[in-house]
């Protein structure tokens, strides 16, 4: 388990109320020193585990974060979509008005 537990891994476990990634993790002898920040709440926690405690530990797959060029483009490109809706809706909201207007009112 040791050899499992690295930088930048995800870890879950008792320890903890929440999953955390592992930022330091320094090796001595018997005992492991463990610096993480949890996922949620971006707290810190800074352990130092036994062998006893590495049972209880579970190594999460890693998630693949999107590089922030590709992120900002897909926000981006959501914005775009999103702001592609609202015109749509609101020439719909037009058209419906004065369409429920002329009902009541003859066009000259």
């Amino acid at each position: 388990m040791e050899d499992k537990i690295r930088e930048d891994s995800l870890l879950r476990g008792p320890r903890w109320i929440e999953p955390v990634k592992v930022v330091r993790v320094e090796h001595h002898g018997k005992y492991i020193t463990l610096s993480a920040v949890g996922l949620n709440s971006k707290q810190f926690y800074s352990e130092v585990l036994l062998p006893r405690d590495l049972d209880e530990l579970e190594v999460l797959p890693e998630v693949q974060q999107p590089r922030t060029d590709e992120a900002q483009l897909l926000q981006a490109s959501t914005l775009k979509l999103g702001s592609t809706f609202w015109w749509r809706q609101q020439r719909r909201r037009v058209s419906l008005t004065i369409l429920q207007i002329s009902q009541y009112l003859p066009l000259m």
